[in-house]
């Protein structure tokens, strides 16, 4: 993985949150997980999720349920 992509994805996540116009951020990753497209997204919020405090960040997996 590029640590520079990796780093602006993280760093546009974060920039909502920089002006305290907001108490919550929700980041939804569309798509397949496991796609190489989607790749660097899904590291840069395993990045995001340790480099945080733990009271600061949440990671939901939603997985699909065809019935």
């Amino acid at each position: 993985m590029i640590p520079h992509i990796t780093d602006e994805i993280k760093r546009r996540m974060l920039l909502l949150g920089k002006d305290n116009k907001f108490d919550i951020i929700i980041t939804e990753l569309g798509g397949t997980v496991g796609d190489i497209e989607s790749l660097p997204f899904v590291e840069a919020v395993r990045q995001l999720q340790w480099e945080m405090p733990e009271e600061d960040c949440m990671v939901v997996h939603l997985p699909l349920s065809p019935i």
